[in-house]
């Protein structure tokens, strides 16, 4: 079974609580002639799309629910049983699968651990979320044995992708992997069949675990945001990534409040409306506030406004930080896009923009990108040079793109059983054999 692909391994005990009940997802896969499994944890902003493009192809499909971020689509009858419920046979195999994993995690990370409590507790956390990914991949061999539907999942894995991605490669299945959050930024456990959804314009160059190139599709991930050629500055936004994530911090402080200081004075003195947009969910939004200087319901009221709609009333957008993928809907809109990080941000990582690391965004630093934009709104001459320059650059990246997820081709029958010696008992390996990634 391939390996979970690299988040969430600390204990969730309320979300892991249950797990994938074979005989149910069997009865149906039988009775309702599925197609396809969906499992698309944390898009909650494409579900829209998404649910149209999964009925266009694939009239009849089976939604696995996540433990966390879930997003359902056609969910049908339940799925899931009390993890106690599993069989026994099963519940065997899956602790003596987590008993063999505790010394291999041990070796590969004791010694990020030094403190012996603390590192029996994350080692215990850890086998127990093997133990889990055993049942669910257990489950899913017997439900989908004989069958070889296509699989949509989400590049975010919290828990599934490991055991989906196993069972697929042994059917032969199609993969096709969407972006969680605008444009995919995770590994893929293998790259058998698998071809991951690039927003289009965005340039992502999707690798595996150990590094393979993967199959890229770009998509048009929703229908086209009407496009304008802004004369000038009258409103600019000044957009925020969430202040931590994972716990690390990624946002400084002090800079940021510098910075919106500065930026601030500027577009008082040339007559244009600044609008703060934090990402939501963000946390401490009272805190950012009261650094910042603005009322929180200011914040929160441009945060719950939505991105397309913002972006039409916005003509240059300026994101400050952790790059982030909430400047799509100005990028699309025909809005002025920079970036602005106080840290030497790093554009060749797979997580970073391809559009910052391809040169579309202009990436700066405090100090210059207030000099940037100070000419911008001084010259309007010079935004709309600037602004012609961006979108004819992203407009190019865009014109080979395809207008839907799947391809023709995808929009199949129902497909029958697969040959007996390629059944999933016969070829998904045991639990015992399980390949780690």
């Amino acid at each position: 079974m391939q390996a979970a692909a690299c988040n969430g391994l600390s204990t969730r005990a309320s979300s892991e609580s249950a797990v994938l009940d074979g005989p149910a997802l069997r009865h149906a896969m039988r009775d309702q002639g599925v197609s396809l499994v969906t499992h698309v944890p944390t898009c909650f902003y494409d579900r829209t799309w998404l649910l149209d493009e999964v009925a266009r192809a694939h009239p009849r499909s089976i939604d696995l629910p996540a433990p966390i971020w879930d997003v359902p689509l056609h969910r049908g009858a339940p799925v899931l049983q009390p993890i106690d419920s599993a069989p026994p046979q099963a519940l065997a195999q899956a602790q003596c699968y987590a008993d063999r994993d505790v010394p291999v995690l041990l070796e590969l990370l004791g010694d990020l651990l030094p403190l012996p409590h603390s590192r029996q507790r994350q080692l215990q956390a850890w086998a127990d979320r093997c133990r889990w990914q055993a049942l669910n991949y257990l489950a899913l061999r017997e439900g989908l044995a004989g069958c070889q539907p296509a699989f949509l999942l989400a590049d975010q894995d919290v828990g599934l992708n490991g055991p989906l991605f196993s069972v697929a490669a042994a059917l032969g299945s199609e993969i096709t992997v969407v972006p969680h959050s605008g444009y995919s930024s995770m590994l893929t456990p293998h790259g058998r069949r698998v071809t991951v959804v690039d927003r289009a314009g965005w340039g992502t160059r999707c690798r595996t675990l150990l590094g393979q190139a993967v199959v890229m599709r770009a998509v048009r991930m929703r229908p086209p945001l009407p496009r304008r050629r802004p004369q000038q500055v009258r409103r600019l936004c000044l957009m925020l990534n969430s202040m931590q994530t994972e716990g690390l911090s990624y946002v400084d402080a002090p800079a940021l409040a510098a910075f919106h200081r500065s930026l601030a004075g500027m577009c008082q003195s040339h007559g244009i409306e600044l609008v703060l947009r934090a990402k939501p969910g963000a946390p401490a939004l009272s805190v950012l506030a009261w650094l910042l200087g603005q009322p929180a319901d200011d914040l929160v009221r441009h945060v719950r406004q939505p991105l397309p709609e913002m972006a039409a009333d916005c003509e240059l957008c300026v994101a400050f930080g952790e790059p982030t993928t909430g400047v799509a809907a100005f990028l699309e809109t025909g809005s002025l896009v920079l970036h602005v990080c106080p840290q030497h941000w790093p554009t060749d990582f797979m997580v970073s923009l391809p559009l910052i690391h391809d040169g579309v965004i202009a990436l700066l630093n405090p100090v210059d990108g207030l000099q940037h934009i100070q000419r911008l709104l001084a010259d309007p001459l010079a935004f709309r040079d600037a602004c012609e320059r961006q979108a004819s650059a992203f407009e190019r990246r865009t014109q080979f793109a395809h207008d839907h997820l799947f391809a023709a081709s995808a929009a199949i029958e129902v497909p029958g059983p697969v040959p007996a010696q390629g059944t999933v008992a016969a070829c998904v390996p045991p639990i015992t054999e399980a390949v780690m990634a």
